[in-house]
């Protein structure tokens, strides 16, 4: 690339006549070129003519290194109520500087802040890669930052929202009171499970019981799913 391809000169001044918004400059002390920021789409092979000769007097090559551009927005390829697995594309740009590993960021909720779980450094520059840890039934997003020799690029586009899948609840309700009320019935009271021990839609109680006499075959079954019985 020559400087009749991208620059016009005016005076000690040379300009860029492309979209870039930086200023080249010629000084005439050292008769150097200064890129004033230098920035990775400035790598390109420079020459030098003198006198209006048509062979160079100089050739440059100039290699200008940045953090990366961002990856693609990660994509969910599948996901349990656990975990979840990640794909994305490499960033459009490198910079000249090859990728060596990624961030993903963890968002909890529609609207969480990206800092309340702790980054996921990643051991190679693979774009996927299998999150643990999670939560059942809960709101996640994710983004990706490339990371180079030089820095950590802007965040990607953050993923669409998933709800990981449900598991059966962990907490049990605690019996408060239990009395015969007649020879034929009796009154059970109890306290719900918290309500982050439930892992889905809480959808009422099960209450199984028999004669104490009677062999468990003989168990008998109530399902409460009255949408007025709710956990708070």
């Amino acid at each position: 690339m020559t400087f009749e391809d991208k620059i016009r000169e005016r005076r000690n001044i040379i300009i860029l006549t492309s979209s870039f918004l930086f200023q080249l400059q010629l000084l005439p002390e050292n008769f150097s070129l200064q890129f004033s920021p230098a920035i990775a789409s400035d790598t390109a092979e420079y020459i030098c003519l003198v006198n209006d000769r048509h062979i160079p007097e100089a050739i440059i090559d100039l290699l200008v290194q940045d953090v990366p551009d961002p990856p693609e927005r990660p994509l969910i390829v599948s996901f349990t109520s656990r975990s979840v697995n990640l794909s994305w594309a490499h960033s459009q740009h490198a910079r000249n500087a090859p990728v060596t590993h990624f961030i993903i960021e963890t968002r909890v909720g529609e609207n969480g802040p990206w800092d309340q779980v702790p980054r996921i450094f990643t051991k190679t520059n693979t774009t996927s890669y299998q999150v643990t840890g999670l939560l059942p039934f809960t709101v996640y997003s994710f983004r990706t930052l490339a990371v180079n020799k030089l820095g950590i690029s802007p965040p990607s586009k953050e993923s669409y929202y998933i709800v990981t899948l449900r598991e059966v609840p962990i907490g049990k309700p605690v019996t408060t009171i239990a009395h015969n009320t007649s020879s034929t019935s009796i009154y059970i009271s109890w306290k719900p499970p918290p309500p982050d021990t439930i892992l889905g839609e809480f959808l009422g109680y099960r209450i199984t019981y028999r004669p104490r006499d009677k062999s468990p075959s003989s168990v008998k079954e109530i399902y409460l799913r009255d949408s007025t019985i709710e956990v708070s």
